[in-house]
């Protein structure tokens, strides 16, 4: 078996996630880390696209589940991890960091980070 770890690193996105009301209206700056790990023996062999997972689709699964607004990143990190593994079984186990930058607190940080895995 040749198992293969691919990342999709630095995802920019802007948002509208929060539980203040302010953050559903002014949004703010969202960067995802997506990593998956899948059995990479057929495609290490055959070299066609169609035998691996293509992360292209990959990216538009989490952009659509990104798009609606929820209150916690816990939820969002969940819902992401949850409809990727949905449309790809294929897929071992995956973890997903999502940055929100700028949080509304009182403190000065660049940003607050939740890390989800799925197994």
């Amino acid at each position: 078996m040749s198992n293969c770890t691919i990342t999709l690193a630095q995802i920019q996105l802007w948002g509208y996630h929060g539980c203040l009301p302010e953050e559903r209206i002014i949004g703010a700056k969202y960067t995802i880390e997506y990593c998956f790990t899948f059995n990479a023996s057929k495609p290490c062999r055959t070299d066609y696209l169609y035998d691996t997972i293509n992360y292209a689709e990959i990216y538009n699964v989490i952009k659509q589940e990104f798009d609606t607004p929820v209150n916690l990143l816990e939820h969002l990190a969940a819902k992401i991890l949850k409809a990727v593994h949905s449309n790809f079984p294929k897929i071992i186990n995956s973890t997903i960091t999502i940055k929100k930058h700028n949080p509304p607190i009182s403190g000065e940080t660049d940003f607050v980070a939740v890390t989800m895995s799925y197994k």
